[in-house]
């Protein structure tokens, strides 16, 4: 069964959507370096890769299932001069619009009968709902603690994250 056109236009939407994930963590990431925060830094670097490998899988997938792929632009979103909550606030809100995005994909999987698609991007939501739970800690932990708006107590958890 070939992927409909429509399916095959959101999981390139979903493309540059991850992509344009990855450009952010990297932007998140400088600036966490340029902060001090190298524990942070070092997540988001981490992050970065995730995300580009999750571009490329559905790169793969698409290419598997005999379609070309058309690389979608990526518009850039930058994150200077942004405060660390304001970092961590953006990275929460990605990860649950990347859930949110994949899951319309499994809804027109299903809606289309194409039961490949469908097995597939279950097990990507399924990854993907774990790193919105990493995103949720994170921001639980740095946001509602306070410690985003205590540097000495944010370094200090920084310096952790290397442990």
């Amino acid at each position: 069964m070939k992927i409909s056109d429509t399916l095959y236009k959101m999981l390139i939407e979903q493309i540059a959507h991850e992509l344009q994930n990855a450009y952010i963590y990297s932007n998140i990431q400088s600036m966490l370096k340029f902060k001090g925060l190298e524990g942070l830094a070092s997540w988001f670097s981490h992050q970065h890769d995730e995300e580009d490998g999750h571009a490329q899988l559905l790169f793969d997938y698409l290419n598997d299932r005999n379609e070309v792929v058309d690389m979608p632009m990526v518009t850039p979103i930058s994150v200077v001069n942004l405060s660390v909550r304001e970092l961590i606030e953006l990275y929460l809100k990605r990860e649950q619009e990347t859930t949110a995005k994949i899951e319309k994909l499994i809804s027109q999987a299903e809606s289309d009968g194409d039961r490949l698609s469908y097995t597939f991007l279950l097990d990507f939501v399924s990854k993907q709902r774990a790193e919105e739970d990493e995103a949720q800690t994170m921001y639980d932990r740095i946001c509602e603690s306070g410690l985003a708006e205590n540097m000495a107590l944010l370094v200090i958890y920084d310096n952790g994250l290397g442990d």
